[in-house]
C-alpha cells in the first residue's frame, strides 16, 4: 500500500432539487479526507472539469439515459487530472487522466476506470520512429476515407436511383419476367438476352435494401 500525506478534496453536492434555474441553494459544498490509494487504486487532483448542459436533466428525480444526480452526494462530470499517488503499476505518477469525477479537488478511484492522456514514450528510438509512422499512417488512411465519402455517397445515389427505375418499371422487387416484358412492350418484340437487360440497367444484378 502506498503512504502519502493526508490529502483533503473540497467537493460540490447537490442539496436539494431545483425548480427551474439552479441557484446556490440547491447546492452544498463539504471538505473529506482521502485515504491512501489501495492496490490498484490511483489519487489523482483535477486540473480542470467540463460543465454541461446535460448535467441539469441529471438534477431532476427522473428516469434518462444516464441516472441522476443523489441528493448528499458530489456532482459527476467530465474532468482532467494529475496523478499524485499510484498503487496502479500502470498508472505513474504525473500521468494525466480523464475521468468522471469533476464537481472535486481531488479523488481516489481504480487505474482500471481512467483513460489516459499524452503520448508515453517508447524506450528506444527505433520504437520512436515505428511509433510515430503509424500514427502518420493512421492519419493518412482517416483522411483518404473523409475524402471518398463523397464518392461513395454518390455513386450509391445512382444506384438507388436506378433501382427505382427499376421499381417503377417492373414492380417492387423488379423480376427478370417483368423487366422482359416491360422491355417487349417497347419497340422490340422478343425477349432480350441478359447482356441485353444488363446494358439497359448494369445495376440490375446487385442487390439493396430496396430490392
Amino acid at each position: 500500500m502506498i503512504h502519502v500525506m493526508p490529502i483533503t478534496s473540497r467537493e460540490v453536492r447537490l442539496a436539494s432539487r431545483p425548480t427551474g434555474e439552479p441557484t446556490l441553494d440547491n447546492f452544498s459544498f463539504a471538505t473529506v479526507e482521502l485515504a491512501d490509494p489501495q492496490p490498484g487504486e490511483v489519487l489523482v487532483r483535477n486540473l480542470c472539469m467540463s460543465v454541461d448542459p446535460y448535467m441539469r436533466g441529471r438534477m431532476n428525480d427522473t428516469k434518462s439515459y444516464v441516472p441522476p444526480f443523489e441528493i448528499g452526494k458530489a456532482l459527476q462530470g467530465g474532468a482532467v487530472g494529475r496523478v499524485i499517488a499510484s498503487a496502479d503499476d500502470k498508472l505513474p505518477v504525473g500521468t494525466h487522466v480523464l475521468s468522471m469525477y469533476g464537481w472535486r479537488e481531488a479523488f481516489i478511484t481504480s487505474g482500471s476506470s481512467l483513460l489516459t492522456l499524452g503520448f508515453d514514450r517508447p524506450p528506444d528510438l527505433p520504437s520512436v520512429f515505428l511509433a510515430f509512422t503509424e500514427a502518420a499512417i493512421g492519419l493518412g488512411l482517416l483522411a483518404l476515407v473523409i475524402a471518398y465519402l463523397p464518392t461513395i455517397y454518390n455513386s450509391f445515389s445512382r444506384r438507388e436511383v436506378a433501382v427505382t427505375d427499376l421499381s417503377i418499371r417492373a414492380g417492387t422487387p423488379p423480376t427478370p419476367p417483368a423487366l422482359s416484358a416491360v422491355f417487349c412492350a417497347g419497340p422490340h418484340v422478343t425477349p432480350p438476352s441478359l447482356d441485353v437487360l444488363i446494358q439497359i440497367n448494369p445495376f440490375w444484378l446487385g442487390s439493396s435494401h430496396s430490392t
